[in-house]
């Protein structure tokens, strides 16, 4: 269970990250660019998260649910 755990913690906490660093450090620095620059940087962005974030949001989904699902019984859940 604790490899379990760490798995969870380790990809939702990657998840997290780089949503924030795209709201908080990518989008700021893109809408200083020009409208082409702009343009084609956030294509090239879009292009590759959005090859690897449905799989890791399907991944997390997963994870999330086999930790709920190993420890509905557990000490201090409602049931």
């Amino acid at each position: 269970m604790l490899i379990l755990d760490i798995t969870v913690a380790v990809c939702i906490g990657l998840l997290v990250g780089a949503e924030l660093s795209v709201s908080v450090f990518i989008n700021p620095i893109l809408s200083r660019l020009n409208e082409s620059a702009q343009a084609a940087a956030t294509r090239l962005f879009a292009i590759r998260l959005g090859r690897s974030m449905p799989f890791w949001y399907a991944a997390s989904l997963l994870l999330l649910l086999a930790e709920t699902f190993l420890r509905r019984h557990a000490p201090g859940s409602r049931r």
